[in-house]
């Protein structure tokens, strides 16, 4: 979504940085996608023009020079979300799919954990992802951080992020967690 163009330009930063830590064996193909939808934005009351927007997405773009990017720009009247795109981008050619929403916090190095993880896993089809503070409600407690699985759910927006990613990092290093997808279940 154009609001969300500030995370993501954090999050392609964070991705550019984790390149240099990876094996040459590994190649990165990064799909993005600006949300440009009128179903969702009444772009003809916007004081800002999509333009501005799109102009803005392919600038921070830039830092992927040396990955392979394919720049996405969704500009149609109907609801479209990640979910939507993910589906979209599914290719036979890739390993593993990594989904990142742009307002997640993450450490650059969470990426390169999370290849190095799949890279060891046996089974066909995997979850696998990194541990969160605390959100708001028991659904994401699978994913908590043991840091803040006793935080309650209603203070969950008025954490720093900053602050607590830091407190963190400087614990024990975690494995990301995994869990094994049946095929038949899909």
């Amino acid at each position: 979504m154009p609001w969300e163009l500030d995370d993501a330009s954090n999050v392609f930063n964070k991705i550019a940085i984790v390149k240099k830590y990876l094996s040459p064996d590994d190649q990165l193909t990064i799909d993005t996608c600006l949300n440009l939808s009128s179903y969702i934005i009444d772009w003809d009351k916007s004081i800002i023009p999509k333009e501005f927007y799109i102009n803005k997405y392919n600038y921070i773009s830039k830092v992927f020079y040396e990955i392979n990017h394919k720049c996405n720009i969704y500009d149609k009247n109907e609801l479209y979300g990640h979910l939507d795109f993910q589906r979209e981008v599914q290719d036979s050619n890739i390993d593993y799919y990594i989904q990142i929403c742009s307002d997640v916090y993450f450490h650059p190095h969470t990426i390169f954990y999370l290849i190095e993880s799949a890279k060891k896993i046996t089974t066909k089809y995997f979850l696998i992802t990194p541990e969160i503070p605390k959100l708001w409600d028991q659904t994401w407690d699978i994913l908590t951080n043991k840091n803040f699985i006793n935080e309650p759910y209603e203070t969950w927006e008025n954490r720093n992020i900053n602050e607590e990613s830091s407190a963190t990092a400087m614990t024990e290093f975690e494995i990301p967690k995994y869990t094994s997808i049946n095929e038949e279940s899909y």
